[in-house]
């Protein structure tokens, strides 16, 4: 028996570090192409699925995925329930040279990335209780049972000979799978096929994809579970099918005529490492750049096949990691050679058939099931909690009727970083809104909804209006009031009932440089603007919008009377 390798250890913990990171990295990946309204409940979601699973995986996770086989290969028993006898020794069965903790908390890191990679196929449009609990239920029932069978000592299609040294299997094709189920049952998000649904920040979905690049190398080479020659050939073979993955997919680009999209380059080096994954352990540097290369290929004409259905995988989950996944799962049993690892088998290139069988059993096997117990959760959701978020929730935005928050609350200051001086001198009521609609205390809410869904305002002032047709400031009543209720009492519930008495305000000699950093400071959107006179007569209102084109408007004639003095 191995004796615990100091080397050994050190890398594990550094891959495992290295796959956490990439969790978060999907949420800016994520974040990035979704709408500026939803970028938070994108990066959220990858949160609490690192928290959720990473103790869904120490109480019945791992004893599910890696303990010994309860039924046939079908899924592990409970004997690790809550890491009984998973300690500082090693298991000789998975990694005779690092302690069992250790193993597990490495596959920990999987586990949690696998549910944050489906997220994407329903961005924009899922209750956040509902989908806690679908990630806790999906993780339980999906992701465990088939990671035992494919890396379980005693997992049946372990012992049929199917090989993923890194997770094509177990995490992509699962997650691609589950990606269709959830688009086909959740539905698509308002405006689909109607409205642009651009990404919001490019540069976030770039700086996602970066880190999950460099993650990668924990993910893949990682798996070697040591700091052996099979880690270097993991790690080359990873960074070289990424580049493949970017490289190929700008080609397809170029030969629609398309533009060569940072995004593309990106989301083709990501289409390239998923490919690789089952694969890097077992295959050498040339075949490495075919499968990234075919995987770039694919994806590209996935995703633009899917852009041509009535279907809302939102961020394209199915054509990246279902696609690439599959394809990589085939190309072991194409590609891999014995010779690079012995614990491998080779394939049909080098004259073993088998393989190629065994691992076509494991992906027909994953999609079927992955996709009919995700649509079994979801559908007993549905019919129960609830999977949609409220319509005008939808069109406000998770962030803001979700959590309460938003993204982005401070002025673009352009390449000048003190550029508020551009609003120097400028007081509110040269910028302010004096078409202002509101509520009454009397109104029931039904109107109030009706009119956050036109205006697009997340709080509407309410007024007692005079005799003289002004009109006094009472409070002001927010999405996050009308949440409270539910649709069936709206009708009968009316403003006076729920609406909030304390209200921030804005006057009209303000500047807007005070206003500005209130605004930062208490995380407002938009201000009812008041008489300076203490009357709170109401004269008019002041959004983030509204300080915004007025910053355009004055650096945009700043910067022609520059060029033209």
């Amino acid at each position: 028996m191995e004796s615990l390798n100091s080397g050994h250890i050190t890398w594990i913990l550094i891959s495992t570090a290295l796959v956490m990171l990439m969790t978060p990295a999907v949420g800016f990946f994520y974040g990035g192409m979704v709408r500026q309204k939803n970028v938070l409940a994108m990066m959220g979601q990858s949160i609490i699925i690192l928290a959720l699973i990473s103790l869904q995986w120490v109480l019945i996770g791992y004893s599910l995925s890696f303990g010994k086989s309860a039924f046939n290969g079908l899924i592990g028993s409970l004997d690790w329930f809550a890491l009984q006898n998973v300690g500082l020794t090693a298991n000789t069965d998975y990694a005779a040279t690092i302690p069992h903790l250790l193993f597990m908390l490495f596959q920990c890191m999987f586990a949690v990335i696998t549910p944050a990679l489906i997220i994407g196929a329903f961005a924009d449009r899922v209750k956040f209780d509902t989908f806690i609990i679908f990630t806790l239920l999906w993780s339980t029932l999906v992701y465990d049972p088939v990671a035992h069978w494919v890396w379980a000592v005693d997992g049946w299609l372990r012992n049929l000979g199917s090989l993923d040294f890194a997770g094509g299997t177990v995490v992509h094709i699962t997650a691609g799978a589950s990606a269709l189920a959830a688009a086909l049952i959740i539905g698509k998000r308002l405006g689909f096929g109607e409205e642009k649904m651009p990404a919001h920040n490019i540069p976030f979905t770039v700086l996602g994809g970066a880190l999950l690049w460099f993650g990668w190398f924990g993910f893949n080479a990682g798996s070697a579970l040591g700091d052996s020659q099979l880690a270097v050939q993991a790690a080359v073979t990873t960074n070289i099918a990424a580049g493949a993955g970017a490289l190929f997919w700008i080609i397809m680009s170029r030969l629609a005529k398309v533009k060569p999209s940072v995004t593309g380059i990106i989301i083709g080096s990501v289409s390239g490492l998923v490919a690789i994954t089952p694969a890097c352990g077992f295959v050498s540097p040339v075949s490495a750049i075919i499968i990234g290369s075919i995987a770039g290929i694919l994806c590209y004409l996935a995703m633009n096949w899917r852009g041509k259905l009535d279907l809302d995988d939102s961020l394209d989950v199915l054509a990246c990691h279902g696609i690439g996944g599959i394809w990589g799962a085939i190309a072991v049993g194409l590609f891999a050679e014995k010779s690079i690892n012995s614990a491998g088998a080779n394939g049909l290139i080098f004259g073993n058939w088998t393989l190629l069988g065994s691992q076509l059993v494991a992906v027909l096997a994953t999609i079927i099931y992955s996709f009919l117990m995700t649509a079994l959760i979801l559908f007993i959701l549905k019919k129960t909690i609830g999977l949609r978020v409220s319509i005008e929730e939808e069109k406000a935005g998770l962030d803001i009727s979700v959590h309460g928050e938003e993204a982005y609350i401070m002025l673009p200051l352009g390449d000048d970083k003190n550029a508020l001086h551009v609003l120097a001198g400028v007081k509110v009521s040269d910028v302010m809104n004096k078409k202002v609609r509101t509520v009454n205390l009397e109104d029931n809410l039904e109107i109030v909804k009706e009119l956050m869904l036109e205006k697009q305002h997340f709080a509407v002032p309410v007024v007692n209006s005079l005799v003289n047709g002004q009109k006094e400031l009472l409070g002001i009543i927010t999405i996050q009031d009308l949440r409270q209720v539910s649709l069936e009492e709206r009708k009968q519930i009316k403003v006076k009932d729920i609406y909030t008495k304390e209200v921030k305000t804005a006057y009209p000699d303000e500047t807007i440089h005070d206003l500005i950093e209130r605004m930062q400071e208490k995380q407002i959107s938009n201000l009812p603007v008041i008489q300076s006179d203490g009357s709170k007569i109401l004269i008019g209102i002041i959004s983030k919008t509204d300080l915004i084109l007025a910053y355009k408007r004055i650096a945009s004639d700043e910067v022609f009377a520059k060029a033209y003095s």
